[in-house]
């Protein structure tokens, strides 16, 4: 293959992991040059990591002090029959370029080697590895690549397997028996029983094997029924998902007054089992048990309000295992305070979601086996779209919306805050909403709502990116629906164009004076208030009514609320020019007298 390589002098800066040096030495028999199976393993390594170079006669023993050593006395050949060689040595053909630096210090063979493209690079001698930086002082090595490392890598180079529909060729399905947890099937057979599943045929299925495969947790392997990852995750005993899944594990932590209540991990106490059904039953158990929940009256309209949404806390608990990346050896964190719900999933986002879209992005699930059983199941919402359960319970309670900006590329955390909204909010909120079975309608419209409830006014385009991914034409479309419905006023035109709760709606949730106090009182407003002091004072001038009014005492002032009042005789002009004065007709205006007056008949009066 073809490669511009760099002048030397480029390539001397320190091992990374893309550069590598190797001294030309046999490590057992030093007069001996470096033997192509080293040669072949540090290329492997590079190439299924980021590829990159390796530069033979060249060593770094102190991490920073590069020396160039040359080439052995006993090396022969040329670099182009040594690369030659190399290729021989790898199981599938990689792209490799070689060059020879010739320097003062000797001469250097070097060799680029681009990323392997899946499946990763393996050796003809068996040799699997793979170039890291672990940190610390060592810097980048050559590391076993480990099969369960597959999946991060194979999506890290834009390739998506299914971590949960992997078979297990040696577990039959038939060994379900020994396999399993027998707590784990029980409940299984009751929530079918009792009609908590979404999937109708499981309960025309009597045979368990042939509801598994309902489920589609059961893999086929040269014609044999099997395993797949998604049945133990689902079922499996503690031993086997402990030998065949050792990362699917959790910590549920609740901490009130900064003390800890309660901090379980699985298999301790308090979190026994691994098997995900009765993980989430325990959760569940949990959640009920340590979420407080309030009881609001007003009338005869009686709400609950938990200090999470029950939804909420569900969908997020149970995505946290489904979407995980079960590579990663860390556990799903749940945490709870008063103020916080937080959920921690090992893994980054999933392909192209992120905060920004996540509300409105299609269905991805990291693992799509687990999470069509799990919705059959009635773990989670049956749509997929779990998501918008956990907006929906922030919006209905009048709690600030799900954050996800603590997430980084290796984790997923989602925050939901806690704190009672406004009863009257809340109650609006149910009644609207109440007989609207679109869940995706009630997000969109109610998050609209819920984001001037909240933040009392606003742009089109805050309003519209306050629902991560929400489209400008759907979000224009909703706030016209609610404007028409006489939920939503426009304040102002253009770019300076404000979005309010309507004087109708504000009304209506016991704060009659908030819309004036947002948009400011309405010239009709202003009229009322010029007859009422007209009423007191019998008279107004022009400039008291710029002061009363706070506006400035201009033709604008005339026009707009005076010259009506005028024009339909409730006032009368009298005077002209900057004197002249309005009052109601046949009214009889007694002036002031500030002066000592004296009368015909010699007396005063003041």
């Amino acid at each position: 293959m073809n490669h511009s390589f760099p002048p030397i002098e480029d390539l001397l800066g320190g091992e990374t992991l893309e550069i590598e040096y190797k001294e030309d030495k046999e490590e057992r028999f030093k007069a001996q040059p470096l033997p192509d199976d080293k040669i072949a393993e540090a290329l492997m390594g590079l190439s299924n990591a980021n590829g990159g170079y390796l530069l033979l006669g060249v060593t770094d023993p102190k991490k920073g002090r590069v020396t160039i050593t040359g080439l052995s006395s006993a090396r022969t050949g040329s670099v182009a029959q040594v690369g030659t060689r190399l290729l021989n040595k790898f199981v599938r053909t990689p792209h490799l370029a070689t060059c020879e630096y010739l320097t003062a210090a000797g001469r250097v063979f070097a060799f680029y080697i681009e990323p392997a493209e899946p499946p990763p690079h393996q050796l003809t001698s068996g040799g699997f590895k793979i170039r890291k930086d672990l940190g610390g002082k060592q810097g980048p090595e050559n590391f076993p690549f480990l099969l369960s490392e597959m999946p991060q890598w194979e999506a890290q180079r834009g390739i998506h397997s299914d971590f949960s529909s992997r078979a297990h060729a040696d577990l039959p399905i038939s060994r379900w028996g020994e396999m399993f947890n027998p707590l784990a099937v029980s409940l299984f057979q009751s929530r079918i029983r009792e009609g908590r599943i979404n999937n109708s045929s499981l309960a025309a299925i009597s045979n368990f094997e042939q509801q598994l495969e309902a489920l589609g947790i059961v893999s086929t392997v040269d014609g044999r029924k099997v395993m797949s990852n998604a049945a133990l995750i689902l079922f499996g005993s503690n031993d086997i998902i402990r030998e065949r899944i050792p990362n699917h594990r959790a910590q549920f932590q609740v901490i009130r007054d900064e003390a800890v209540v309660h901090n379980l991990f699985t298999d301790k106490p308090g979190l026994e089992h691994r098997s995900l059904l009765l993980l989430a039953d325990r959760l569940g158990e949990l959640f009920r048990s340590v979420i407080e929940r309030k009881e609001l009256m007003d009338g005869l309209f009686r709400i609950d309000i938990p200090d999470y949404g029950d939804d909420a806390v569900r969908e997020a608990a149970m995505n946290a295992f489904i979407h995980r990346d079960y590579t990663q050896t860390v556990e799903v964190i749940i945490q709870i305070t008063s103020r916080e719900f937080r959920v921690t999933s090992p893994g980054g986002f999933y392909r192209d979601v992120t905060p920004q879209n996540i509300l409105f992005h299609e269905p991805c699930p990291r693992n799509r086996c687990l999470a069509q059983a799990c919705a059959d199941l009635g773990l989670v919402e049956k749509s997929g779209r779990g998501v918008d359960r956990i907006f929906w319970d922030q919006i209905r309670f009048m709690r600030p919306l799900p954050s996800y900006a603590d997430s980084t590329t290796n984790s997923v955390r989602l925050s939901l805050l806690g704190g009672r909204g406004s009863l009257e909010a809340i109650k609006w909120m149910f009644e609207r909403m109440k007989d609207v079975d679109d869940l995706t309608f009630r997000v969109v419209h109610g998050g609209l709502v819920h984001v001037l409830l909240m933040d009392g006014q606003t742009t089109r385009e805050e309003m519209i990116a306050s629902l991560p991914g929400l489209s400008e034409s759907d979000g224009r479309r909703a706030i016209t629906e609610l404007v028409d419905a006489g939920i939503i006023s426009r304040i102002g035109a253009g770019r300076g164009q404000r979005l309010v709760l309507s004087e109708m709606l504000q009304t209506s949730l016991g704060k009659p004076d908030a819309y004036r106090n947002q948009v400011g009182p309405t010239d009709e407003y202003r009229r009322k208030s010029i007859l009422e002091f007209i009423h007191q004072h019998q008279q107004i001038s022009r400039g008291e009514a710029a002061k009363l009014l706070n506006m400035p005492s201009d033709v604008n002032l005339f026009r707009r609320i005076i010259k009506p009042l005028v024009d339909t005789g409730e006032l009368i002009a009298v005077g002209s020019g900057s004197g002249t004065k309005y009052r109601r007709p046949n009214e009889q205006v007694f002036e002031r007298i500030d002066e000592e007056t004296e009368f015909p008949n010699g007396n005063t009066d003041t």
